[in-house]
């Protein structure tokens, strides 16, 4: 059985009469295992304060990580993150066959230094940033080169198209549904148009347009509107529900009214 371990695990700055250090490994989990694996195995289960993830991200978020030994979880490809004070071409070969030592089975694919994967992480946002940018340069350049008489910006209008005009003839109507809504459009001049819910509110049946009439009716029972959706005749004076409608480019939409 191993003595288990639980502390901090930090870098510490010690200053004694015989000399000082700087980021050392310390913190009291640290210690107490070092001093513990002199009579007894150890393992050591520990809170670090900050991981390098932390300070890379351009949203400063702080996620939380967990390090395990090599042996309790060993990874496919693995990285390694050795601190050092000399030139990383110098350090490569040491720490290759330090690897190798260890395991030779394990191949060294990439070194790179911390400055260089910090500027690997940052491309992509930089490149996105770079694009952004340019959209909107090209977005202003346009705006100042096009003569304001020909800077038209259409409104966006949420409507059902109907029919052409030219399919539509005078007297006649359109059942259309609209999503989960049924309107029946009555076309009652050259530019006169009425559109209102085909659904009659008292029996649930489908209304129609009686051009001779110039009434709505149910064939379901006596109820009669006109071409504004109000009762004339039958059961109810609840009216129907309007939609309006206009002409782009000779086809005919409703919208909401």
């Amino acid at each position: 059985m191993s003595l288990l371990v639980v502390g901090s695990i930090a870098l510490d700055s010690v200053q004694t009469p015989f000399g000082s250090t700087a980021d050392a490994l310390g913190g009291s989990a640290v210690f107490f295992a070092m001093s513990g694996a002199l009579l007894h195995p150890v393992q050591v289960v520990g809170v670090v304060g900050d991981i390098i993830q932390s300070r890379i991200p351009l949203d400063n978020r702080v996620e939380a990580a967990i390090y395990l030994p090599v042996g309790q979880q060993p990874r496919r490809n693995p990285s390694w993150v050795v601190r050092a004070s000399i030139d990383a071409a110098t350090l490569g070969p040491e720490l290759r066959r330090a690897i190798a030592s260890v395991d030779p089975d394990v191949p060294i694919a990439e070194l790179r230094t911390l400055d260089e994967s910090i500027m690997q992480s940052l491309a992509g946002p930089r490149a996105i940033s770079t694009f952004v940018v340019f959209l909107g340069a090209l977005l202003i350049t346009g705006l100042y080169t096009i003569p304001p008489e020909h800077l038209i910006i259409p409104q966006r209008e949420i409507a059902a198209r109907i029919a052409r005009t030219g399919d539509f003839p005078v007297g006649s109507s359109r059942l259309e549904t609209w999503g989960e809504q049924a309107i029946l459009v009555v076309r009652r001049g050259e530019t006169e148009y009425a559109a209102l819910q085909a659904v009659s509110p008292v029996d649930g049946c489908i209304l129609n347009w009686d051009p001779e009439a110039l009434r709505i009716v149910s064939p379901c029972g006596h109820q009669v509107y006109d071409l504004h959706g109000h009762s004339v005749e039958g059961l109810t004076t609840e009216p129907l529900q309007r939609y309006a409608v206009f002409v782009r480019n000779e086809i005919v939409y409703v919208t909401r009214d």
